[in-house]
């Protein structure tokens, strides 16, 4: 299986790419705090079948950082300068985690003919803000107040595990010890810190800007996490039965965005699916695939 690590230009700042694998082109946008590495398990899957790209939003990975708006407009529009720089021709499919799903609508909002459909990986919608403002702002401790941000960052299990490099956490995914390693060393960068911080700034516009794309033009598969985070996770007074409800509600409307959709909820994973239940994210483009297939079929006869 051909894998290739190359670096392009994005505006002025040098982005990483990973692309493997041949065939019809899958785009993997990454939730906030993560990167290419976190998708490594899916396109091992099935880069023997689709030409995967995977790549480091600027600041995040071994991407050169990027200064003024980090929104998800603008972002969108990085993810559309890479296709350009890539010259892929083919329509792709988009694969997007969390914070990655606000990111990919505005994308396929701004350039329909360059996407084909979207897999969202229990993905953010910007409803899932109202749970937020009405019960967390109103908790005690101000430690679970930070869950809103970590939420989208969608690292709630690897946050508990990063800082202690003097003796390195175990790896709670199946992952290569060299990317676990990578991942840990990176994370605790000030440049990781520094850029996540800048995103996370810019959510609440990130959450205007999308809430004007209601219709997507292609099909969607939706994956939803039913146990979003768990007790052990979060701080001893957080609502988490509560919030996992609210996510699940939240994350499956956009399952509402395409007249052409099919929503999956899992029991067996908690946020990072792509990492804990790969094998999930694997059938999914593939279901996509086939929704695509019969969708151009139907519209032409």
């Amino acid at each position: 299986m051909i894998s290739l690590e190359e670096y392009i230009s994005v505006g002025s700042r040098r982005t990483r790419v990973v692309v493997t694998g041949a065939g019809n082109p899958v785009v993997f946008e990454a939730g906030a705090g993560e990167w290419s590495a976190h998708w490594s398990l899916v396109t091992a899957a099935i880069g023997n079948r689709f030409q995967c790209i995977a790549y480091d939003r600027a600041g995040l990975g071994l991407s050169e950082p990027a200064s003024g708006s980090r929104s998800a407009a603008v972002l969108a529009e990085e993810l559309i300068q890479v296709l350009d720089e890539l010259k892929i021709g083919k329509p792709a499919i988009l694969v997007a985690h969390s914070f990655g799903a606000s990111v990919s609508r505005l994308a396929v909002n701004m350039a329909p003919e360059r996407f084909c459909g979207i897999v969202f990986v229990d993905g953010w919608h910007e409803s899932f803000d109202v749970w937020e403002r009405q019960n967390i702002s109103n908790l005690a401790s101000n430690s679970s107040k930070l869950i809103n941000l970590a939420e989208r960052f969608g690292i709630f299990r690897t946050i508990n595990r990063l800082w202690n490099l003097v003796s390195p956490p175990v790896c709670p995914w199946p992952l290569p010890a060299e990317i676990w390693a990578s991942i840990l060393a990176i994370s605790n960068s000030a440049k990781f810190a520094a850029t996540t911080s800048s995103e996370a700034s810019a959510y609440e516009m990130g959450d205007i800007e999308v809430a004007a794309v209601t219709n997507l033009k292609v099909p969607v598969v939706n994956l939803v996490a039913s146990r979003t985070i768990s007790p052990e996770q979060v701080p001893p007074d957080y609502p988490v039965d509560a919030h996992n409800l609210a996510w699940c509600i939240s994350s499956s409307k956009l399952s509402n965005l395409s007249s052409n959709s099919v929503t999956k909820i899992l029991d067996d994973t908690d946020h990072m699916v792509q990492l804990a239940c790969p094998q999930e994210v694997v059938k999914a483009i593939v279901q996509l695939e086939r929704m695509i297939q019969k969708h151009r079929v139907v519209g032409h006869t």
